[in-house]
């Protein structure tokens, strides 16, 4: 999709399944790059490997905040919509080459780990941002290649690196060359403008971006706070347990956010007249696509977790987890479609309200409910969290549009996923249950494909007036 031509419900389709391939292909490279890079160096530098790439993750989300949304937005604005995403994205550029500078600079101070993941973050600064105009034009091949260039690809330039001087500072500068080098390719194929020449970008895209800083943190507590929650009150043991069932619990949520790279820009591209009746109408599909994937990962998690751990982690009990953890991806479409809602407005504030409240009662639930059902009560705050975190933003999209959100059409739904799991829970871990369980996984895929082939994932809209 891009400012000179419609994209049709198939290419909406084939877009948002090009970009969670990309998620999954990102995940499972990365995931097989950790056995060796771990044998190469060793726990301890590896351990200030894992501190450099927390660094990483953490700062390329807090530096950039709401910048890459709100270029994306202004892609589709009248006029001069185009110029003023380049200008904003010059200004991102600015910020992500003044951020790798300082940390190159202060190495005797900072460090090599440190400089060097703080180097990175401002390089994948310039990536975020080329990735947001990417996104509006349609271009999702482009996309997932400056995302996999900028994760799997660094990882293995650093792990070239560190074959030649295992430590944690070499690894991390082969790293942070090979996200200097993607954001390189980026900017050639999204390239920037000086943001002076657009009047009012910078000061928009400031605008946008800063009330989202508190809404980030809320949503990085959200998604990661919860394994320190439960270390803190039921102990280590118990918090490896739950790591290892959340990083399998919420992966819907990395599809529904390859899903969202094309949802979001097709919301923002839609006529004025059309656009919330175009997000009330794609709300039910994509939900379908939220409560296969709770309910695929449910049948299938008896299975994986034989893969993930060892006996002593408990097979049941992680499975349980799981299948709890999955259902915050129909709270998380809600969530995201609010959240559009609010961006195309270009009126951010309601965010640093909306979320860090979620934020706030879901670690103020997870406490009783860990001690009232131990570490199963941490995953359900967390989907409560989410919960809380849709209706809050659904709140907050009310303030400053007026959407006919009909959840009549998709609340059942999210029943559907709630029956659903409450089902699995009590199904019992003998090896006959386990694989018919993942039979009935494989089906509901197939099934899921054949209807996403025959259908597409999104209904056909009017064509937009401007796109």
């Amino acid at each position: 999709m891009t400012a000179e031509r419609t994209a049709t419900p198939q290419q909406l389709a084939r877009h948002g399944l090009l970009y969670t391939a990309g998620v999954v292909i990102q995940g499972f490279a990365t995931l097989a790059v950790i056995p060796f890079v771990t044998r190469l160096l060793g726990p301890i530098e590896y351990g200030h490997v894992a501190v450099g790439l927390s660094i990483v993750q953490i700062g390329a989300v807090l530096a950039v905040a709401g910048l890459p949304i709100a270029i994306t937005r202004a892609y589709f604005d009248p006029g001069d919509g185009p110029l003023r995403a380049r200008a904003m994205l010059g200004y991102v550029v600015g910020i992500g080459l003044v951020v790798t500078a300082a940390a190159l600079l202060l190495r005797p101070v900072l460090g090599g780990v440190i400089s060097l993941a703080v180097a990175a973050v401002g390089a994948m600064t310039l990536v975020v941002g080329g990735q947001a105009v990417l996104r509006a034009q349609g271009r999702p091949i482009v996309f997932v290649a400056t995302a996999i260039g900028s994760t799997v690809g660094a990882h293995l330039v650093g792990l070239a690196a560190a074959s030649f001087s295992p430590t944690a500072a070499t690894y991390l500068a082969g790293y942070f060359a090979g996200t200097a080098l993607t954001a390189v390719l980026a900017m050639v194929a999204t390239p920037p403008s000086f943001p002076w020449r657009v009047h009012g970008a910078m000061a928009e895209g400031t605008r946008i971006a800063l009330p989202v800083l508190p809404h980030t943190a809320a949503i990085l507590v959200l998604n990661s706070a919860d394994p320190l929650i439960v270390s803190h009150v039921l102990g280590a043991a118990a918090a490896g347990r739950y790591q290892v069932a959340m990083m399998l619990g919420i992966a819907p949520l990395a599809v529904l956010a390859g899903i969202n790279n094309a949802w979001s820009p097709a919301i923002m591209s839609a006529p004025d007249d059309d656009r919330w009746a175009f997000l009330v109408r794609t709300m039910r599909p994509i939900m379908w696509v939220a409560v296969v994937c709770t309910l695929g990962l449910g049948l299938l998690a008896p299975l994986l977790v034989h893969v993930l751990a060892p006996a002593e982690f408990g097979y049941g009990a992680l499975a349980r987890l799981i299948q709890i953890i999955a259902l915050c991806a129909p709270a998380q479409v809600v969530y995201l479609g609010a959240a559009s809602v609010i961006f195309n407005q270009k009126r951010t504030t309601p965010l640093a309200i909306s979320s860090p409240i979620a934020a706030t009662l879901f670690v103020a639930m997870a406490f009783p409910l860990m001690s009232w059902f131990g570490v199963l009560g941490m995953a359900i705050a967390k989907v409560a969290g989410f919960a809380l975190l849709a209706v809050a933003t659904m709140i907050a999209a009310g303030r400053v549009a007026d959407v006919p959100w009909r959840p009549s059409g998709w609340a059942p739904v999210i029943g559907v996923a709630v029956v659903g799991v409450l089902v699995l829970l009590v199904v019992p871990a003998s090896a006959p249950a386990v694989w018919a369980q993942a039979a009935a996984a494989v089906l509901l895929g197939l099934g899921s494909a054949a209807a996403i082939a025959r259908m597409g994932v999104l209904p056909r809209r009017p064509t937009p007036a401007q796109t």
